[in-house]
């Protein structure tokens, strides 16, 4: 079977974890690329962002980036493997946005 290109996008909303990819179906694997997730910081203060990986109720870190300024774009850049039906890609913003919320996109794969 070949391999499907999927994504996400969407917008973080202060300290509370946002699901920026879900879990794969039962024997699948979604693949985020090395450079394949960024966030956007449309706000106009500077924040931390964190990805994890989440795996039933427990989230891994597994990237910070301190002190986005404002207009900057922070990219993942490590890949991330999704291999089970209770693993999830999760970004955090560290505390709320003042005008405009930093916004998300990942571009993954999903392989059998």
């Amino acid at each position: 079977m070949a391999d499907l290109p999927l994504g996400n996008e969407g917008v973080l909303n202060g300290g509370t974890p946002v699901t920026a990819l879900g879990a794969p179906a039962s024997s699948k694997q979604r693949q985020v690329p090395a450079n394949g997730a960024s966030v956007y910081n449309a706000d106009s203060v500077s924040h931390t962002i964190k990805w994890q990986k989440k795996k039933a109720s427990t989230a891994y870190v597994i990237y910070i980036e301190t002190g986005v300024v404002a207009g900057a774009l922070s990219i993942l850049g490590k890949k991330v493997v999704l291999d089970a039906t209770d693993e999830t890609l999760e970004v955090v913003m560290e505390g709320a946005h003042t005008t405009l919320a930093p916004t998300y996109d990942v571009a993954a794969m999903e392989t059998s």
